[in-house]
């Protein structure tokens, strides 16, 4: 599901998009929605830290995608 929230860049309201949630708006499978956004700039990545804090290597990463990188992901990708 999307997710709203206020940017801070000027008080606009933007949507989040998890990568499972742009897979299914887009008609993809999971793991092609994430090799598209994995890279992208401008996703937010949360690595899930361990007891003590730190980010470990083998965990997974929470991703969300503004709607202003996958309109770019969109018009990169879509065809001239």
């Amino acid at each position: 599901m999307a997710q709203k929230s206020t940017d801070t860049h000027g008080g606009i309201e933007e949507r989040y998009y998890t990568v499972k949630h742009l897979a299914e708006r887009l008609g993809m499978s999971f793991s092609r929605a994430y090799l598209l956004v994995k890279d992208e700039p401008g996703v937010l990545r949360f690595p899930q830290s361990g007891r003590d804090g730190k980010p470990r290597p083998g965990r997974r990463v929470m991703y969300r995608v503004p709607e202003s990188v996958v309109l770019r992901i969109l018009r990169r990708n879509t065809n001239p």
